[in-house]
């Protein structure tokens, strides 16, 4: 798994908890998005899980580049603080496997 999130303190912390799961291995973490798609090609996953919301590059224009680099090669998660209905909606036409809202209880559904 990949984690993207231009925030650091949130980053740290999907990291740190998602490694506490036996079944998960994040292999990278980035706070930038167009890091992320630089060195993606170099980087084995089957899940990216992004924010929508970052300073560098918006996550939907994120996704869709990652989904025009790799197609369905990496199932991409999408989370937001400023869930919107047309977050969602525009999420799902880009192809996206989920979309979820940031919350407390976000963690608990990588547990699953």
């Amino acid at each position: 798994m990949i984690l993207v999130d231009d925030h650091q303190m949130v980053l740290s912390g999907l990291v740190n908890t998602l490694n506490k799961n036996d079944k998960i291995e994040v292999v990278a973490s980035f706070s930038d998005p167009l890091q992320a798609i630089k060195e993606m090609d170099n980087i084995a996953c089957d899940v990216l899980v992004s924010d929508v919301r970052m300073k560098q590059m918006n996550g939907l224009l994120f996704a869709k580049e990652i989904k025009k680099q790799f197609g369905d090669k990496i199932k991409i998660v999408l989370i937001s603080g400023f869930y919107t209905e047309d977050y969602h909606k525009s999420a799902l036409e880009i192809g996206v496997h989920a979309f979820l809202p940031k919350k407390k209880q976000l963690m608990s559904s990588f547990y699953l």
